[in-house]
């Protein structure tokens, strides 16, 4: 059923008007001035407002037609006047006015303004949506590539960003989870709003539960003022639980919870707060087998996994490389300064023949690597696969050790950095850049290994 405001004083108007067009089969709600409908439009948006120019309170018709246009600039609204001048009608029409109606009007003829009001307003969503799904097609192919595997991945991207359905997205390490995940946001309904990715392997499990949801002041040792969670944060909009396998099994308890009843409590507080959030996931594991093992609970995989989208691997679309290091290569010279540079014939059939275990995360750092050194063609030498060779070419010579100015300490931390670097580097190699398995095989915090890997540019 269609939704009109009628913004009138007048009471007789109001009901009158408002009985017609629920013999329409039109909702109708009735406002005496603008400042209360304008209160709620933001959370509720009709089809069609019916708008008097001359009302009471602070506002006048004008500038609270000025409001609802800066709230929608699609929403149409038919303009009541009884003083009807030139210069108020196309006053009106300048600031997005769809029609007008001089007072007093025939119920028949506003009648057939507002059919065709709301038909226009119809078709131009319909075109609107239609262009966005043709520009999200384009942006998609243009960071994504055109290979078929790729195109079956982009259309059940274009089916779910229609819909608030819950998504898993599955895939290795550098296949491009997030940038899905991040477009599906982009072209949804919740685009405006925010996009809060978190990271579930990179909080300790002890203060995942207050980054999440919160907390009050006082709720804890520290917690010196109020603090909002990432649900919260990301009220009317989207949160990316990334890695959500690494979630604690306490953990998933909450997450299963919050789904189920859509309200969060921070910790210290009694008081439940609605949010209104759409939940993306990914993870580079098979998570029906964290499942099975019992990991991960099976309640919370069947209420994440709505609608599922697996990353195609980087070796089976080889067709998308060309496409992909001209772009990673563009980026570098810009991130870095760097003049634009081209692929030799040879340097990228050397791409191409690569098994990139990585992915388009390891292609995008060889890429790095091969900008800094090559002229203005990037040559087959200067792809480098081969980190352990790469880094070996580092090792500092006893010349380095007696640099004029340079202290022991100087020296002990460059030899302890090149360490670090080669094991991190070989070890990504090794685990195929599972950044879990690396941290586990470390000994170190997730939070950690991160930060190592950022300082490295691994």
């Amino acid at each position: 059923m269609r939704q009109i405001f009628i913004i009138d004083d007048n009471e007789d108007l109001r009901w009158g008007l408002g009985e017609t067009l629920k013999n329409e089969n039109y909702e109708v709600h009735e406002f005496s001035c603008g400042e209360d409908a304008l209160e709620i439009l933001p959370d509720f948006l009709p089809d069609l407002i019916v708008l008097d120019m001359k009302i009471p309170g602070k506002m006048s018709g004008l500038a609270v037609l000025k409001k609802i246009k800066l709230i929608n600039q699609n929403v149409p609204v038919i303009i009541l006047t009884a003083y009807a001048t030139i210069d108020t009608v196309v006053e009106s029409l300048q600031h997005g006015a769809y029609d007008f109606m001089q007072k007093p009007f025939k119920n028949k003829l506003l009648l057939y303004k507002i059919r065709n009001a709301i038909e226009k307003f119809d078709l131009d969503l319909e075109v609107k949506e239609m262009q966005d799904r043709l520009d999200q097609q384009d942006f998609m192919q243009s960071v994504m590539g055109n290979s078929p595997k790729i195109k079956e991945t982009q259309e059940r991207i274009m089916i779910v960003t229609r819909t608030d359905i819950t998504v898993l997205i599955q895939g290795e390490s550098g296949t491009g989870k997030e940038i899905v995940a991040r477009t599906i946001h982009n072209y949804s309904k919740r685009k405006n709003n925010n996009f809060v990715p978190i990271d579930c392997g990179a909080i300790p499990d002890n203060l995942l539960e207050s980054e999440f949801f919160g907390y009050k002041k006082g709720a804890f040792t520290g917690a010196s003022l109020d603090k909002k969670g990432h649900f919260h944060v990301a009220d009317k909009g989207t949160i990316f639980l990334d890695e959500i396998a690494n979630l604690s099994y306490n953990m998933q308890g909450k997450l299963l919870r919050f789904l189920e009843e859509r309200v969060i409590r921070p910790i210290g507080s009694v008081e439940e707060i609605p949010v209104d959030v759409r939940i993306i996931t990914a993870t580079n594991k098979n998570l029906l087998d964290a499942v099975e093992t019992g990991k991960f609970r099976r309640d919370l995989y069947y209420r994440l996994s709505e609608f599922e989208i697996v990353m195609p691997l980087l070796r089976d679309r080889i067709e998308d490389i060309p496409l992909l290091a001209n772009i990673f290569l563009k980026q570098t010279a810009k991130s870095l300064n760097l003049p634009i540079k081209k692929f030799s014939p040879e340097a990228m059939a050397k791409l191409t023949s690569n098994n990139w275990a990585g992915n388009a995360r390891e292609m995008r750092n060889v890429i790095r690597r091969a900008a800094l050194t090559a002229g203005e063609i990037v040559e087959p030498d200067d792809i480098q696969f081969n980190v352990k060779a790469i880094l070996s070419k580092a090792k500092p010579t006893t010349d380095d050790f007696f640099l004029e100015d340079t202290s022991l300490k100087e020296i002990v931390n460059k030899n302890v950095e090149d360490i670090e670097k080669r094991i991190l580097a070989e070890l990504a190699q090794k685990t195929d850049n599972n950044k879990s398995e690396m941290a586990r095989r470390l000994k170190v915090s997730y939070p950690t290994l991160l930060s190592k890997l950022k300082k490295y540019d691994l």
